[in-house]
């Protein structure tokens, strides 16, 4: 439902509170709430995939992966 999913993303950002780049986040949010109106958005799904890995990358302090995955991220905005 519409709650639960509000609930959800409420949830996500609390969790995510430490994480530096709201950006991020608030994009991941953004494309969830495109992706549960059309879940075939292939383009949304791979910007969905690359920006969890991102956070992940930096997360783990994983430093070397970030700037692959912005240039990916980049070209699918072009």
């Amino acid at each position: 439902t519409k709650t639960e999913f509000k609930e959800t993303i409420k949830k996500f950002n609390q969790v995510n509170l430490p994480y530096s780049n709201k950006e991020d986040l608030q994009q991941v949010c953004s494309i969830l709430r495109l992706l549960r109106e059309d879940s075939s958005n292939t383009k949304e799904r791979k910007r969905l995939e690359l920006l969890c890995n991102k956070i992940s990358a930096i997360y783990h302090e994983n430093f070397r992966k970030v700037p692959e995955i912005v240039k990916e991220l980049n070209a699918l905005a072009e």
